[in-house]
């Protein structure tokens, strides 16, 4: 992760020689500043009768969160459903053994809740401390798939 970070900053610097590229400098920031944020993971409900689940992503520090998004408030506005979709789907694939427990616990009502909708985007709430997301339990088959994928594949 950290490497990924030190690419996006190096990216960014060589953005900010070309002032005709204002908005993806000022993403690429967005991006690179909300990636440098490490929150724990908390699934506060594993899957409801729609396949939606819900979690928070917190910090030990109450400010660093509502800080990040209170400082950029305006730019998110123009890019909320980005963030929020990278955002957790991003935190979804760093904790991906958290998350897989939930398929695994579904038993018969799995082809019920994962198959019956498809994940189409995030819901994102910001409080003091943490950000609380909600998404469809599809994703997770979607994102286990790749990675099996990608085993074989090697």
């Amino acid at each position: 992760m950290e490497e990924y970070i030190e690419e996006m900053k190096r990216d960014t610097e060589s953005c900010s020689k070309s002032p005709s590229n204002k908005n993806s400098i000022q993403l690429r920031e967005i991006l690179v500043s909300l990636c440098s944020i490490v929150p724990k993971i908390k699934i506060t409900n594993p899957c409801d009768e729609n396949g939606n689940v819900v979690f928070e992503a917190y910090t030990e520090s109450a400010k660093d969160i509502y800080d990040f998004f209170l400082k950029r408030k305006s730019e998110f506005q123009v890019y909320t459903n980005f963030i929020a979709n990278f955002t957790g789907e991003l935190l979804i694939r760093e904790n991906i053994d958290v998350f897989a427990k939930i398929i695994m616990d579904l038993n018969k009502s799995y082809s019920n809740k994962v198959t019956k909708f498809k994940h189409k985007t995030f819901g994102m709430t910001i409080f003091d401390n943490k950000m609380v997301f909600k998404f469809h339990i599809s994703l997770l088959e979607l994102i286990l798939t790749e990675d099996v994928k990608r085993m074989v594949d090697a």
